[in-house]
């Protein structure tokens, strides 16, 4: 019973933590699909590009707050470019993503100095939540067991924050107009909104939020590698139509944007933490990606047979 015991906070501690860790790809996914209704491809681009931009900044010492600053800047700089194929160059907005996200790879790999992948050597965000850790494990005496209850608090208030933000841009006055734009953008041209202004400001929102979540990866895995966004879109994806779900089934209400992105990070941590049961359990870690899928497979038909999804392709 001890063992079980064990088990089970061991998945828990690890999918909280994972799941507060990617908690920007779920923002991100929320803001391109749910607000913009754009299937924003190159979030898989800007993801491995703030870990790749973070994990090196900190490799030459400059410290984890100015490589933070500098993933999130390149991450809305590669939303822009996005946003300028599709509203000047008059790309498919699937065609778009995939352009910039070919791009990207490139750049990730110029970089990482034509590394595939790269330690991070100097501090990093995690480190003052790891000394939390271990006084923490201290004061409770987890013994055998070491728990990262400062790492989940310290990415709690980090995910929160970026959470908060959002959420207050997309209540605004901006926030309504680019929502319009989303759902009707014929109708907000009718009212005089500049669609393609809108758009420029909502790529880079969504993708600043991916790079902020792929520098935070890099300081909780420890390295940067140019890989590490395939298949980060369909977690996103997952995250949220998981999160609705969720939702749904409980009887909570959907109706505001702060809903929505609090499903998102529900959804995020549950599947995190699912995974992280499954990996226990034996399952191979090259079998995540198809774990992956399946999940999403399975979750999309179950909400079909009550409802469509909220966003559409």
């Amino acid at each position: 019973m001890t063992n079980l015991m064990q088990a089970i906070t061991g998945v828990l501690d690890l999918g909280l933590l994972q799941g507060l860790v990617f908690a920007g790809v779920a923002l991100s996914v929320v803001l391109s699909l749910l607000v913009l209704n754009f299937p924003d491809l190159s979030i898989e681009g800007t993801f491995p590009l703030g870990a790749s931009i973070a994990g090196v900044a900190m490799s030459y010492g400059w410290g984890s707050t100015i490589a933070f600053f500098a993933a999130l800047l390149a991450g809305a700089l590669s939303g822009l470019l996005t946003a300028v194929l599709h509203t000047k160059l008059r790309m498919s907005k699937l065609l778009s993503g995939i352009c910039t996200g070919t791009i990207l790879y490139t750049m990730n790999l110029w970089i990482l100095g034509g590394k595939g992948n790269v330690a991070v050597m100097d501090g990093t965000y995690l480190a003052p939540f790891e000394r939390m850790d271990a006084a923490l494990n201290s004061a409770f005496h987890t013994g055998t067991m070491y728990l990262h209850l400062g790492s989940i608090l310290g990415c709690l208030i980090l995910a929160w924050l970026l959470k908060v933000l959002i959420d207050r841009t997309l209540q605004s006055e901006f926030g309504v107009a680019l929502r319009c734009v989303g759902q009707n953008e014929e109708g907000a041209k009718i009212r005089g909104r500049n669609a393609d202004r809108y758009k420029l400001v909502g790529l880079a929102m969504a993708n600043a939020a991916a790079s902020c979540a792929g520098a935070l990866a890099a300081q909780y895995q420890g390295y940067a590698d140019v890989n590490m966004g395939v298949g980060i879109l369909v977690v996103g994806l997952v995250a949220v139509v998981l999160g609705q779900e969720i939702f749904a089934r409980i009887g909570w209400s959907l109706s505001s944007m702060t809903a929505l992105t609090r499903s998102a990070l529900v959804g995020l941590v549950t599947y995190e933490i699912v995974i992280a049961g499954v990996l226990r359990a034996g399952v191979p870690p090259t079998a995540l990606r198809l774990l992956t899928g399946v999940a999403l497979i399975i979750v999309v038909a179950f909400r079909q047979k009550r409802e469509p999804l909220s966003f559409a392709w």
